[in-house]
């Protein structure tokens, strides 16, 4: 690993993260803050989870592990030295995080930008490997923005929520290579991908040295050599075929309507290829004699017509899965990684209804 860091073409020895401290842009501000706390002499840092499915919570982890997880994952993206990767994601979280860390051990050329939806306001030279939610790059302009900028050969990696049919047929419009990855704070970085572009593949495969299972609850179970002896449990639900597997949804989210268990994102899956347009989710509402019954959230103020569009895309789902009633909301409630906060949207509605 270099001792030092390449930042939009000038080299940055440890130490001298000082005028990042003092910059006028936030991005910036946390990046010195982050490489101030990577190049400490302290053997671990500590990463934080993102929040989506409770508080965030502190997971601490040795340097050379944190090391040894991003050059696996430059390795099997073939990334090579020189290389330009774009830092727009957040870093108060892993994903940017972990993006700082390939540019160190991997000797890549770091440009930072502002996150955002938005296209960027500088002109951007080629860039080699990138990293977007897919909030970020559902918005036209910053698509249209990276397409411009995206090298033939680069390698853009969509993560931190689902990617959704509409998304992935609108992604096909980019050069070099699309990937899904699939992977937690608990994970480090990815430790699964599903290629979208330019071949469109149905299940993630595990990178070199991950071994998966799935629990009595069909929940993914992962094996990392990276992290000998650890098993990390998830909540997530998926159909494992060998050493592949496919998301389901997860299991904190099963509705129960008269015993029968309802899987959210399979219900918003069908929805989603005949309204692919508006942001909506399936959840739980409370029912007396059922328990729970299937509750369907539009971010939109109340509209008829759209009412019925999803009305008319219900009656593909069979009778059990349609939701019994379609609840508008004005505005949704993010997590700072884009991913809708159920709970909280949910919440928001109560309070307002």
């Amino acid at each position: 690993m270099a001792d030092g860091v390449r930042l939009a073409g000038e080299w940055l020895p440890p130490g001298a993260e000082g005028p990042l401290l003092a910059a006028e842009r936030e991005d910036l501000r946390q990046l010195g803050r982050f490489l101030r706390i990577w190049w400490n002499d302290q053997p671990t840092i500590t990463f934080h989870t993102s929040g989506s499915t409770g508080a965030p919570q502190p997971i601490v982890f040795e340097k050379k592990i944190v090391i040894q997880a991003a050059q696996r994952s430059v390795s099997v993206l073939g990334i090579p030295p020189g290389s330009r990767a774009l830092l727009s994601l957040p870093l108060t979280y892993i994903a940017g995080q972990m993006m700082v860390i390939r540019a160190l051990v991997a000797g890549l050329d770091l440009i930072p930008v502002p996150p955002s939806t938005s296209p960027w306001n500088e002109s951007l030279p080629t860039i080699h490997l990138a990293a977007f939610t897919p909030h970020q790059l559902s918005h036209q302009d910053l698509l249209a923005a990276v397409r411009e900028v995206l090298a033939d050969d680069g390698v853009l990696l969509l993560g931190g929520a689902p990617v959704s049919p509409d998304l992935e047929e609108q992604v096909q419009c980019l050069p070099g290579r699309v990937y899904e990855t699939y992977g937690m704070t608990e994970t480090l970085t990815h430790v699964a991908l599903r290629s979208i572009v330019p071949e469109r593949e149905e299940s993630f495969s595990p990178l070199p040295g991950v071994r998966l299972s799935v629990d009595p609850d069909s929940c993914l179970v992962i094996e990392d050599a990276l992290q000998p002896g650890k098993k990390i449990r998830t909540h997530d639900v998926v159909e494992l075929d060998q050493d592949h597997f496919r998301w389901i949804g997860r299991l904190d989210r099963v509705i129960n309507s008269g015993g029968i268990k309802i899987q959210p994102e399979r219900v918003e899956a069908v929805l989603r290829t005949r309204v692919p347009d508006v942001p909506f989710f399936v959840g739980a509402l409370p029912h007396k004699r059922l328990g729970e019954e299937v509750g369907l959230w539009i971010e939109s103020s109340p509209d008829p017509r759209l009412e019925h569009r999803f009305r008319r895309a219900c009656t593909a789902l069979p009778s059990v899965q349609r939701p019994r009633k379609i609840l508008f909301l004005p505005e949704f409630r993010y997590t700072p990684t884009g991913k809708v906060d159920r709970l909280g949207t949910i919440d928001r509605w109560r309070t307002q209804k």
